[in-house]
Formats: structure tokens, sequence, C-alpha cells
């Protein structure tokens, strides 16, 4: 037992063993019961604790004394202004007098008294102002370093509640149910413009959970294809489609290729038939499907290629929708006529994504949802690779995205960026 390493054990069944020869600690996870979680939810579930220490580190961070002086300031500030108003504005105001009183009153012995509450305010507040995460390796590495040198194996059971810093919701963005919107932006004028403006046909749909299902689908695709990114063309093939399909993934742009197969899943959507109520492909299809368009009309800087560009072909097939939709009022009345056809518009992403719904339709009616399932899946995996850090550290402070995660995870797999593509598309 003489060679054995200190055990701790948290109250989620995560463990930390630390090295009695000086080595960093390591720690293990088991968040969750394999009987009921499969891998992908584990290693993703590892990502979300990783994203949340960098909350902690970016917003909520208080460790070092420097830190605290910055809730000490505006007391101080408070403090010297007050002095400075009463003392040298005050007829009452004794120059010769080293305890400088003003109307009677020792100015000193309160600056000093109200000082002294400030650092009694700050001890008083620290556990809630650091996480309870940070609170939590302190102990831990307090511990370790009484426990590492004892030859004996000791197992302490932490008990904490979970924190979450990011609302674990995807955002949703029907494009064929809102490019109709029309923005007041009386905020924006009001503010003179510190607010952005809304654009035409931006109106997000209610956020949804993001559920266990999708994770699992987007990470077995990405270990389909053994560690690569693919734009979809491998989940096409997969299905049997990838001579007929291919076109749809070889578009202009990546945008392009999110907005087609966006209007397309959302034609099949409209063709509801009591038994597809429940089927787990249609459910993670829409939700992605959904997610990227949202991704296009309200964070293009999280997708490839200059976000003016993105905002610019968002604003094209907002148009596009307004001018051949024009007096379809329902959705079921929208999608009917994309799948009769639209005269004059064949080029458009509109009707590449009516063309794309009814090749799915013909080809595939009984398996387009796991065709558009997978290909989905495929394809967010292969958008997440970006440069572009302060959008993600952004999006962290106002509850988080999904291709966040996705950008980080991929990130540890070694892959910062998306392969190239033979037609050079961005």
């Amino acid at each position: 037992m003489a060679n054995s390493s200190p055990l701790i054990m948290f109250g989620d069944g995560s463990t930390l063993i630390a090295s009695n020869t000086g080595a960093p600690p390591k720690i293990t996870s088991k968040l969750h019961s394999p009987s009921h979680y499969s891998n992908s939810v584990r290693g993703f579930r590892v990502i979300e604790v990783e994203l949340t220490f960098l909350y902690d580190f970016f917003y909520t961070r208080m460790e070092s004394g420097p830190e605290y002086c910055v809730l000490l300031a505006p007391f101080i500030s408070s403090a010297i202004v007050w002095n400075s108003i009463s003392g040298a504005f005050s007829r009452h105001y004794h120059h010769s007098n080293m305890e400088q009183r003003v109307d009677a009153t020792n100015v000193i012995s309160w600056i000093t008294i109200v000082l002294l509450a400030s650092l009694v305010f700050v001890y008083i507040m620290k556990p809630f102002i650091s996480p309870n995460r940070i609170i939590k390796i302190r102990s831990i590495r307090s511990w370790i370093e009484k426990e590492k040198e004892k030859p004996r194996t000791e197992t302490v059971t932490w008990q904490h509640n979970e924190e979450n810093t990011w609302e674990r919701k995807l955002g949703q963005y029907p494009l064929l149910l809102n490019f109709h919107y029309h923005p007041w932006n009386v905020l924006s004028f009001v503010s003179l413009g510190l607010v952005d403006a809304n654009r035409k046909g931006q109106k997000a749909g209610t956020k949804i959970k993001l559920t266990e299902e999708v994770i699992i689908h987007v990470l077995s695709q990405f270990k389909d294809n053994n560690g690569k990114l693919e734009n979809g063309q491998s989940a096409l093939a997969r299905n049997q489609l990838g001579s007929q399909l291919s076109w749809a993934c070889t578009l202009p742009t990546h945008i392009h290729t999110i907005l087609v197969w966006h209007i397309a899943t959302t034609i099949s959507w409209n063709e509801v038939s009591p038994e597809v109520h429940l089927n787990v492909n249609r459910l993670v299809a829409q939700s992605l499907s959904d997610y990227c368009a949202y991704l296009v009309a309200f964070i293009p800087d999280m997708l490839p290629g200059h976000g003016y560009d993105t905002r610019y072909i968002f604003d094209a097939v907002v148009m596009e929708a307004r001018q051949h939709l024009a007096g379809c009022e329902t959705m079921g009345s929208r999608c009917e006529k994309l799948m009769t056809g639209l005269y004059g518009a064949e080029g458009t992403i509109l009707g590449m994504g009516a063309k794309l719904g009814r090749e799915l339709r013909h080809m595939v009616p009984e398996r387009r949802w796991k065709v558009l399932a997978d290909f989905w899946g495929e394809f967010i995996l292969f958008l997440a690779p970006s440069d572009n850090a302060d959008i993600h550290a952004e999006m962290l402070a106002t509850g988080g995205e999904f291709m966040t995660h996705l950008w980080a995870l991929l990130t540890h797999a070694g892959i910062p960026e998306r392969p190239s593509s033979s037609s050079g598309r961005v």
C-alpha cells in the first residue's frame, strides 16, 4: 500500500486520483450509468464541464486579491467623493483640524468604518461570488497537498449541486414560416442604433431542448466517418443516394447548402402522418435543420465565410420567398406551391430547396428522415471548425451554443479546421 494513491469520489460519480510521485492528478468521469447513456453522451458531457470552467475563467473567476479590489473600488470611490463634496464645499470645514471634522462629524473615522464594512461584505459574499466549481477545486488541491505523502488510499465523497452555465437548448428558425416577418425596430430607433435592428424575415422560433438523441446522432456520424469531417456526401453514399443528390452538397457556398437542405427538410416535415410523430430521425433532422438556419439568421460569424456574405445570402432568400410565395398564408399552402414547382426560380435557393424536397419524396419516401438525419448530423460537424474563438467566448456569456461544444470537441480531436474541397467553396 506504500505506493497507493489518494482517491477522491464526487457525488456525481466523478473520481480524481492523485499520484504520490508528484505527477498531475488524473480525473475520470462516471457522470452517467452506461446502461442508460452512450459513450457519445458521456464524451459530450466532458466538453460541457470543460466549457463550464472556461465560462468561470472568463466571466466569474474571483481568485486573487487584486480581483477583490475591483469590488472594493465602488465603495472606496464613493467614500472619497462623499468626503470631497461634504468637506470641500462645507462652510463648517475646519482646515486646521487634523481630525477633519465636517458638521461635527469625524470624516476619517467614518471613512475607516466604511472601508472595514466593505471588507467584511466582500468576505461574507466570497462564497457566493466564487462558483462552487472553483471552491471545490481549491478544496481538492488543499486535500491533495496534505494527503499525497500518506501511504494509504482514502476515498472522500464530495456532494455538490451541479451548476449549469448554458441553457442546453437549440435556437430555431423556420424560414418558410417567418420569411414574411416585418420588424418595427422601435427599440433600435429609440436607442439611436445601439440596439441592432432586425432585418426582414429575421424572427426566431422558440428554443427547444437539446436532446441526447441529437448528440448521439451527430457524434455517431463522426464515428462512422472514422474521425473525418465530411460535407454530407458520405451520409448520402451510405444511404445509396450519392450519385442522385450529391449536387445539393456542391453548391456555391456552405450557406447555400444549409438553406437548400433546410427548405427541403421543412417541406418533408409538413407532410406529416400519424406514425411519423414518434420518428427519432425526424426530430433529429428538423432540430438540426432549424438550428443551422438559426445560425445563418442570427449568428452568422459561427459559420464558414464572412458574416457579411452570410447576411447577404439570407436577405436574398427572404426576398425570394416573399416574391414567389406571396398569397400563401399557411405553411401547407407554401409547401404545396414549392412541391408543384416555381416557374422562374429554378436557379434560386428557394427553387433548389423545392427541387431537393421533390427528389427526396420520390426517391426515398420511406427512408427520407433517415437520410435527412444522417446528412444534418454529418454536415453540422463539418461546419463546426472555426478560427473565430471570440464569437464562441461571446456566446458563452449569453447562454452558450451547441456549435461551441462541437467546436471544442473537434479541437480536442485535433481538427482545428475543415478540410478543403475541390470546388474551392468557403
